[in-house]
C-alpha cells in the first residue's frame, strides 16, 4: 500500500518519509518504491461551514466550529513551498510523490477503492477533518497497516478519533511513539484472520 499524509503543512515530515522510502529501496533492489500521497488543501483550514462533519455521530459537542476557529488562517502553506522542500533534497526524481489538493470532505470521497494504504498519517488539527479522513480512508488501510495521529494534544482531534473508533467498534489498543515532542498516537488495523467484531488485534 501507499504512504499517505493528510495535512502536510510545510512538508518536512513528508520529505523525511520520502527519504526513508528511497533509502529502503536503494538498500534492497527487490523493495518496491511505495507511492507517497500528500493530501492537503494547501490553503489552511476550512471556513466555519467546513468545521463540522456530516459523517460524524449527531449531537457531539466537538463537531462544530465553536472553539476551533482559533486555528483558522494560521496553517496556509502553498503547494510550491511544500515541493521546494522536496526539490532541495532531490526527493522528486523517482516520480512516486503525488499531491491530492483540496479539503478532505471534498477530495477523499473520490479516493479509489483499489488504492490501498500501508501508513495513514493524520495531521489536520480539527474534529471534522480528522473524522472525515478516517471515515473515507480507514477502510482503505491494509490489514496490518498503521494509522498515526499527530494531533493527540488537541481535544477536538482526540474526540474525533474516539467517536470514529466507537462508531466502528474498534477496540485495538492505542499506542504512543516514544520520545516525541508531542504525543504521537497510533494503532494497527487487524490483520487477516483477526476478530472483526469488535475490531481488536491480539498480539499486535
Amino acid at each position: 500500500g501507499a504512504i499517505v499524509e493528510v495535512g502536510v503543512f510545510r512538508g518536512g515530515l513528508a520529505a523525511y518519509m520520502q527519504g526513508v522510502l528511497l533509502a529502503r529501496q536503494q538498500a534492497s533492489s527487490s523493495e518496491p518504491l511505495r507511492p507517497l500521497w500528500l493530501v492537503d488543501s494547501f490553503e489552511g483550514l476550512p471556513g466555519e461551514s467546513g468545521m463540522s462533519s456530516r459523517n460524524a455521530p449527531k449531537g457531539g459537542q466537538f463537531n462544530s466550529a465553536h472553539g476551533q476557529q482559533r486555528w483558522a488562517g494560521d496553517l496556509s502553506v502553498g503547494e510550491d513551498t511544500v515541493y521546494s522542500t522536496f526539490e532541495r533534497f532531490r526527493l522528486l526524481e523517482r516520480g512516486n510523490v503525488h499531491a491530492l489538493r483540496g479539503f478532505v470532505n471534498e477530495t477523499l470521497p473520490r479516493w479509489p477503492h483499489s488504492r490501498r494504504i500501508a501508513l495513514l498519517r493524520v495531521d489536520v488539527d480539527i474534529y471534522s477533518a480528522t473524522y472525515d479522513t478516517l471515515h473515507y480512508l480507514y477502510q482503505r488501510l491494509s490489514p496490518g497497516g498503521v494509522v498515526l495521529f499527530d494531533d493527540w494534544k488537541y481535544s477536538y482531534a482526540r474526540e474525533a478519533v474516539a467517536d470514529y473508533r466507537r462508531a466502528r467498534n474498534i477496540t485495538t489498543d492505542i499506542r504512543f511513539l516514544p520520545n516525541t515532542y508531542d504525543p504521537m498516537a497510533y494503532w494497527f488495523r487487524c490483520r487477516k484472520g483477526a476478530s472483526k467484531q469488535p475490531e481488536t488485534c491480539k498480539g499486535q
